[in-house]
């Protein structure tokens, strides 16, 4: 008899394939089809029911994965999983995200917070229409809450967590490093540039920091330095010009793979209005009621994360005679305490309080210290929807010109279109900062440090139609000169992996074809470790070890491929 209970009340959670489903927030008839992979095309005549149904889909399909995502944002995690979750809710509490998006949505136009309406009654009609609950609510003991326009926010806010660092841990480090080692060992850990960068932005006289003297090694202590194991996450994309491909249209190849997980990230879509003025295929983000990534039939584009500077520390001069204050360029200011309540699945309510300051909320680092954190994601305008503006580009120009006033973690962004033009541009807003060193902690307290706007749309870096009809990105810098300067440093990853994209295309000769992009796609061969396989050949070969020769021929035949059946 248990058992059957189960099994009813979970397959009550899946959602309905099949029917006439009736709903007054609708304004005409919208039409559902699945292909054979169960990926979905909504044909509405209005954009307004296309959000409405994309809600009812998202919640009916992938609901759980929605609440987290709102939840993680806005630090409520503990709800759902009881004492487990305190400490992360902790950290991610002090952002304060559920008040910045009601802030946020207070800016968008009429339109675009009728969107999030509809969506909104969309992902709740969804839910209620379930036979039963999502059986994740059945595990946890818990009943599911309502969809608000907040909670889209969140799910954009929780992307930021994903794709860019919340808590200035990159920064502290390199700030310990440079605090604890010689000023030369310190320039060569933390290097800007590195001979395996291949920026699309063509450049000379690279200075690559050589390997210090090895006596630099013993001085200076590298104690709070942490070991940090967190798994790498990627992403790649490509494009070749018209002037390449048959068709003479742009082509394109984008892999956002980020983190492995059930359900993915993604959720496939299509969405088209009645009168054809609408027909967009790619992944949206549940939570969200756009398409992230895809082609409107004008236009294709793609995304990596671009890990560009989209923070900085702040070291506080607080006042000695009062440390409820801190100093300003106006002089000693109060600290703003926001009390925030964490409630607790199975246990009492914890009550938080949040220093805010002018330029941000105040972290601890784990040296006890404080600092305040400036993140683009606190920025009262630091998410949009200007995807939904972007929907309609027709052409490459036209959608880079909307491109640097999209709000969202900042993307490298590679878009093609039908008439053969090609570009890269960074969707998401880059702060304009004055003259400075942002890669240190610094005190901002004189006043002349402080950013509180964006670079305009049309001051985005941009590279359109290179002469060679090739772009490539992976999370390594792409651009190179003033744009550099305007991007910042950050946690770019190592060049490899773009250096071994363009070596790909540059091998490929017209008429270049989808085939030989998708390649490239699962092109896994180790360049990136040739050069320590052959100095691991030359230590084993020259080495008296009798315990290392049986080592010697496998190194030697590696293989050479990111390959389980590699050496």
């Amino acid at each position: 008899m248990a058992c059957s209970v189960i099994y009813f009340g979970f397959r009550g959670s899946l959602p309905e394939l099949d029917g006439v489903i009736e709903a007054s927030s609708v304004s005409a008839l919208v039409m559902l089809e699945r292909d054979e992979y169960g990926n979905a095309t909504i044909t509405a005549h209005n954009r307004s029911d296309l959000s409405y149904v994309s809600g009812y889909l998202h919640a009916q399909e992938r609901f759980f994965q929605m609440d987290l995502s709102r939840r993680l944002a806005a630090g409520e995690l503990s709800e759902l999983f009881g004492s487990l979750a305190v400490s992360t809710d902790r950290e991610n509490r002090v952002h304060r995200f559920r008040s910045r998006a009601t802030v946020a949505i207070d800016l968008l136009s009429d339109f675009e917070r009728f969107q999030l309406d509809q969506y909104a009654r969309g992902v709740n009609d969804g839910l209620e229409a379930l036979g039963s609950k999502p059986f994740e609510y059945w595990l946890l003991g818990a009943t599911p809450k309502p969809w608000t326009r907040e909670d889209t926010f969140l799910a954009i806010y929780a992307m930021f967590f994903t794709l860019q660092s919340s808590d200035g841990d990159f920064e502290w480090q390199n700030h310990l490093l440079r605090e604890s080692l010689p000023a030369e060992l310190a320039e060569f850990l933390l290097p800007k540039q590195t001979d395996w960068d291949s920026p699309i932005h063509e450049e000379t006289g690279i200075e690559v920091v050589n390997i210090p003297d090895s006596s630099l090694l013993e001085q200076g202590s590298v104690a709070l330095i942490r070991r940090d194991d967190t798994p790498m996450l990627g992403s790649n994309n490509w494009a070749v010009s018209g002037k390449l491909t048959e068709t003479g249209s742009g082509m394109i190849s984008n892999d956002m793979h980020l983190t492995l997980r059930s359900p993915s990230i993604w959720y496939k879509l299509r969405l088209k209005l009645a009168d054809g003025s609408l027909d967009i295929t790619g992944v949206s983000l549940p939570g969200v009621p756009a398409i992230v990534v895809g082609s409107n039939g004008h236009i294709a584009w793609g995304f990596t994360n671009s890990n560009i500077d989209h923070s900085d520390l702040i070291e506080l001069r607080i006042n000695p005679e009062n440390d409820n204050q801190y100093l300003t360029d106006q002089g000693y200011v109060d600290f703003e305490i926001q009390e925030e309540i964490i409630n607790i699945a199975g246990d009492s309510a914890e009550t938080m309080l949040v220093k805010e300051t002018i330029w941000g909320p105040v972290i601890e680092m784990p040296d006890g210290a404080e600092y305040v954190y400036r993140w683009v994601a606190h920025m009262p305008d630091g998410v949009n929807l200007e995807l939904f503006n972007f929907e309609k580009a027709k052409s490459v120009n036209e959608a880079v010109s909307l491109a640097g006033n999209m709000a969202i973690p900042a993307q490298n962004t590679v878009i093609v279109d039908k008439d053969g033009n090609i570009a890269w541009t960074l969707f998401g807003r880059i702060p304009k900062r004055p003259e400075g060193d942002y890669n240190k902690i610094q005190d901002w307290s004189d006043g002349k440090q402080v950013w509180n706007d964006w670079y305009p749309s049309d001051e985005s870096p941009r590279i359109v139609n290179p002469e060679h009809g090739r772009l490539w990105t992976a999370n390594a810098r792409v651009v190179s000169g003033d744009d550099f300067k305007k991007v910042g440093y950050s946690r770019y990853d190592l060049g490899a992996r773009a250096g071994q994209i363009k070596q790909r295309l540059f091998e490929l000769d017209y008429p270049i074809t989808e085939k030989e992009l998708y390649d490239i796609m699962l092109d896994d061969e180790a360049i990136f470790l040739e050069r320590w396989q052959r100095q691991l050949v030359d230590v084993l070969g020259s080495s008296n070890e009798e315990a290392f020769i049986p080592f010697l021929e496998q190194v030697r035949n590696w293989g050479g491929w990111a390959d389980k059946s590699s050496v």
